[in-house]
């Protein structure tokens, strides 16, 4: 543990050779909010005309002479600008301007659900851009003129949003770059293989070669939601865009979905229409600062998508940060990982507010562009941060190696392995049983699968990342039919059980992997789900290989399948497992060493514009704070800027104000938190009328 700092300084100074944003002090005024409707033009021929509706939430004070910089949000799939009456009004307490909208489709927004396309979501977006830029009105006229601007008609903006909410930043930010800053949460790389994976013969990410397993569960449950919310609008607001031939979605996605469902796997022209509305096809255009957050408990979008956005972000060096959270598509909530009401109060929203602040107003200290996972083995109270880990960069693990041995083994070294043959079956048609919303164990129906386990092990071992599975199957039916196209091809599902002392099976996440291999006669490389898990002492690890599974379509051949292990040509299964805990950081979070000659971790702040005030800490944020006090000292300055008032806040709750003589000294700030975290921001109000801020995490030690 790094030695406790007794005291802490910080030193804050106007500085008057940039502008002033402002930064409201805890305790302000409720914030404004207007109900707004928008006429944007969309399609790739910018010739359809739709209606958006829209929340406006104002920090008090805004004003033409005291702008702020803005925050958009818009919905999750069936959901509505309401979705951020709690968290609109946090940010806007926090000084920005935050513009909540309903999608396409959704929440009394018209027209129809067209999958986040740049040319109709994003579209719609980057007109809202203009709004808060000055040059677009809303419906009846209104317009703003109180956002920060970095040219004309150019807003200091970032977005915020999860799962559909979350892909359209990336859609907006691909045809407009007036988006500062970006956090896409729970979202999509690729489409066609979040509802049609595929695990192997990638071309690059997730994005395949060979179509996918179509999903059964999501599918069904997403049509159903669109379909419902477009014929409650028609009705209700008497707004015909939402019907026609396909009810609420474009006749595109319509054709697509009964496609893919009859045949098991999506074609061609589904392929395209997916991976339009999909950052994979034009990663190259996001340029701007992205947090990427994406939950450990999601059967739609997995840890890979994730993956393979960051991997590709950073290949063309744009800032990013990926946090792998517990919440996902398929529960996994946990007190203490985010709270809209009170945004410093939990580790992610704080993480998220720290994102914003940095890189829309230079509030702050430059964010870590490492990657964190939530360790579900790690207790806690309260504040989720010190469940978290992080290493400089992903990978966080080194590989060890595990080989299939005989019918049913894992060793540890190819001289342990054992020939052996596990014989299985594919029948047409065929599930298991499990569903993808929840945990409902997945069992694998007799004769359908093949086991492999180790032997108990004999300490913890922390798996983070995504396993990767090189088996060898001989499948003479399927090397006959495979010619014949995609239903030709055998589908695999492949899962790594935890197994306890007394012999329960757990599925971590009920994660698994689907896969249509593209040819049974060579080595199938499959990547297993991507997840944070603690295997403990005594317990196994068990790899299940299977034909069938309830949530995704099955085999329409049959034949037998039988895998062999041979030491001459092993089969192996490779696990990521985390290395030594080397400190932890000033917010709580556990610091971990990355595998050797793993990517070096970017340069903290990179992409970042600081702005506003100017700080100057004389402790580093690498310790903690042991004292329940800390000493702040304002520097005031001349004219405009000399400091006239500065008001202390801790965790969002305003402590003290100091104005006049007492701005000259040091200030005392006492009854820190005994424990956890908190979050320190200083307020100056300056003579010219402006507000100027500057801010720190620590942890109570």
């Amino acid at each position: 543990m790094r030695r406790c700092n007794k005291r802490v300084i910080l030193a804050v100074a106007a500085a008057g050779v940039v502008a002033a944003l402002p930064v409201a002090p805890a305790g302000a005024a409720d914030p404004t909010k207007t109900a707004l409707s928008f006429d944007v033009v969309v399609g790739p021929n910018d010739d359809t005309h739709c209606t958006i509706t829209a929340n406006l939430f104002t920090p008090p004070g805004a004003s033409k002479a005291n702008p702020v910089a803005a925050v958009m949000g818009t919905n999750g799939f069936g959901g509505s600008k309401s979705d951020f009456d709690t968290l609109g009004p946090s940010y806007a307490k926090h000084g920005y301007a935050f513009l909540a909208y309903s999608g396409l489709g959704f929440g009394n927004s018209g027209c129809k659900i067209t999958l986040d396309d740049p040319d109709w979501d994003g579209k719609a977006g980057s007109q809202l851009l203009s709004f808060l830029g000055g040059t677009k009105a809303a419906k009846d006229g209104t317009k703003v003129d109180y956002i920060v601007k970095d040219a004309p008609g150019d807003p200091r903006a970032g977005m915020i949003g999860g799962s559909y909410g979350g892909q359209i930043q990336f859609a907006i930010t691909g045809i407009d770059r007036r988006l500062d800053a970006i956090v896409p949460q729970i979202t999509w790389n690729d489409l066609s293989y979040s509802l049609g994976p595929n695990n192997t013969d990638f071309l690059r990410g997730v994005t395949y070669r060979t179509p996918g397993v179509i999903k059964s569960d999501w599918p069904a449950l997403f049509t159903a939601l669109g379909l419902g919310q477009g014929f409650q609008q028609a009705v209700q607001n008497n707004d015909p865009s939402h019907l026609g031939a396909c009810p609420n979605f474009s006749d595109q996605v319509c054709a697509s979905l009964v496609t893919s469902g009859a045949t098991g796997y999506p074609d061609d022209t589904t392929l395209a229409l997916l991976r339009h509305a999909s950052v994979a096809s034009y990663i190259s255009k996001i340029r701007i600062p992205t947090l990427l957050a994406q939950g450990q408990s999601d059967t739609l979008f997995d840890a890979q998508e994730a993956v393979a956005t960051y991997n590709a972000l950073r290949a063309q060096n744009t800032p990013v940060k990926m946090l792998w959270r517990s919440a996902g598509h398929s529960g996994g909530g946990i007190p203490g990982e985010s709270n809209s009401a009170n945004l410093e109060s939990a580790y992610e929203s704080r993480m998220e507010l720290e994102w914003l602040d940095f890189y829309l107003r230079g509030l702050g200290d430059p964010p870590a562009l490492d990657f964190s996972f939530l360790r579900d083995w790690v207790t806690y109270t309260g504040d989720a941060v010190t469940a978290v880990g992080a290493t400089p960069s992903y990978p966080a693990s080194a590989n060890q190696t595990a080989y299939l041995s005989g019918a049913d083994g894992l060793v540890d070294s190819r001289a342990a392995i054992k020939p052996g043959t596990a014989s299985f079956a594919a029948a047409p048609n065929s599930s298991g049983s499990g569903n993808g919303y929840t945990t409902v164990p997945n069992v694998d129906a007799p004769g359908t699968f093949a086991a492999y386990s180790t032997p108990p092990l004999s300490a913890d071992f922390d798996l983070v990342g995504i396993p990767k599975l090189t088996v060898r199957v001989d499948a003479p039916a399927f090397a006959q039919s495979q010619g014949q196209g995609p239903s030709g091809k055998l589908i695999l599902f492949a899962k790594l059980y935890d197994v306890d002392a007394q012999g329960a099976a757990t599925l971590p996440r009920n994660l698994l992997s689907a896969t249509r291999v593209a040819d049974v006669t060579k080595p199938v490389e499959i990547e297993l789900p991507g997840i944070a898990h603690r295997f403990a002492k005594g317990h196994t690890m068990r790899l299940v290989i299977a034909t069938s599974n309830a949530t995704n379509r099955g085999n329409t051949v049959a034949g037998p399948v039988s895998i062999v292990a041979d030491p001459a040509n092993p089969n192996t299964l490779t696990l990521p497992k985390l290395g030594r805990q080397i400190g932890t950081s000033a917010s709580g979070i556990a610091q971990f060493a990355g595998p050797a000659g793993g990517a070096p971790a970017q340069r903290a702040g990179l992409g970042g514009r600081p702005r506003g005030l100017r700080a100057s800490w004389m402790s580093t944020n690498r310790g903690c704070v042991k004292r329940r006090s800390i000493r702040i000292r304002v520097i005031p300055r001349s004219g405009r800027n000399r400091a006239v008032a500065a008001t202390i806040s801790v965790n969002g709750r305003r402590v003290k104000t100091v104005r006049g003589r007492a701005l000259r000294g040091f200030v005392r700030i006492s009854n820190l938190p005994r424990r956890g975290v908190y979050r320190v921001l200083v307020t100056v109000r300056t003579a010219g009328g402006g507000r100027l801020g500057a801010a720190r995490t620590y942890r109570a030690c």
